[in-house]
């Protein structure tokens, strides 16, 4: 047992009454004892997370299609039933280190490959379901027509014209432009190739902008959705915007479509390489009649005494992976939900019928 050091604060008095001396001490602890346990050389630690404790800023799915189909993707564990590969992306964001490597002005637009664009009243959708906003003739049909509704200068750093162009209609709810926009590199975000989320490093800022274009496959098929760097190179006597898809605009609107983009289901429970090994995760809720943390639903005609580790669908498999719940937590590694490498190198596109919508 190691014993760290206190923070106290406290004052002390004298005082003095004819013959009588009186010292006296008032003090307040503002540390806090906690406990480890070192097994192997592996730290064990207990942790209680409450359910609106979730990493704000931090996790992004990269279209409503991604969201959409999410837990229909995870409806068959251990195979994620997505058809979908990501296989380039690039990131974008404020620059709010005045770095200049790789820097380039970018317009992301809120309907960016959106089958069933937020607005309407500019913007007809009813093209590709999977998303798809890239305007190259290899390329399938866009999942709408935003791009080419644009006006002509719109591409031009200095032109004002995609602000009046969408006025009358939300005006900045429809888009964010970032000039000389930081490009993240690979160490700082990661991104699910299948399930289409991103996961950066660190948290966004309240005034950031978050914007992507990326590229992947369906049944053999390639997509993409905005521009990368290399499809507009940089000119500098000329130079113009990339279109991208915004994710997040610099004020947050719980009625826009980026708020769902937002993941709100992944929680950090502070620990690095954690293991498998003796790892375990429960779900309580206090039960309104007693005032006690129960691990079982009381009510429901088909809930009743369920775990609530398996309503959330958190316990789906047992130790052997078969689909068996056994009443623990399913631990997976981060961005390989269910499957291994060699599985997801092995596993072959499903067909349009596993996919909500997909054409």
């Amino acid at each position: 047992l190691i014993n760290g050091t206190q923070a106290l604060f406290g004052v002390k008095t004298q005082l003095q009454f004819g013959k009588l001396d009186v010292a006296a001490v008032f003090t307040q602890q503002k540390s806090q004892s906690k406990e480890l346990q070192i097994n192997n050389g592996a730290q064990q630690n207990e942790y209680r997370i409450s359910g609106s404790e979730y990493e704000a800023n931090r996790h992004y799915f990269l279209a409503k299609y991604f969201r959409d189909n999410y837990n229909r993707a995870l409806a068959n564990p251990p195979t994620v039933l997505s058809g979908i590969v990501i296989t380039k992306i690039e990131v974008w964001i404020t620059n709010k280190t005045g770095s200049t490597t790789d820097a380039r002005d970018v317009l992301g637009f809120l309907d960016l490959g959106e089958n069933t664009p937020y607005n309407t009243a500019q913007v007809a959708g009813g093209g590709s379901v999977l998303p798809s906003g890239f305007t190259n003739p290899t390329f399938p049909n866009q999942s709408n027509n935003l791009l080419a509704n644009l006006p002509a200068d719109a591409r031009q750093t200095n032109s004002n014209s995609v602000i009046s162009y969408f006025q009358a209609n939300g005006a900045t709810d429809n888009f964010a432009k970032l000039s000389y926009a930081r490009k993240l590199t690979e160490r700082e975000f990661n991104f699910q190739p299948q399930l289409g989320y991103i996961s950066l490093n660190n948290p966004l800022n309240a005034d950031e902008i978050l914007a992507v274009s990326y590229r992947y496959t369906f049944n053999g098929v390639e997509y993409q959705v905005g521009e990368l760097s290399t499809d507009v190179p940089f000119d500098q006597g000329t130079p113009k915007v990339l279109f991208a898809k915004l994710l997040k605009n610099e004020t947050i609107k719980t009625n826009l479509p980026t708020w769902d983009l937002m993941m709100k289901n992944i929680y950090s429970i502070g620990g690095y390489q954690i293991s498998n090994q003796n790892f375990k995760l429960d779900i309580f809720r206090i039960d309104d009649k007693t005032g006690i943390e129960m691990p079982l639903i009381r009510e429901g005609s088909r809930t009743e005494l369920k775990q609530y580790i398996a309503l959330t669908n958190l316990d789906q498999l047992n130790q052997q992976k078969e689909k068996k719940p056994d009443g623990v937590f399913d631990f997976e590694y981060e961005n390989k939900p269910f499957v291994t490498d060699q599985q997801l190198a092995q596993q072959n596109a499903f067909s349009n019928s596993n996919i909500t919508g997909a054409s």
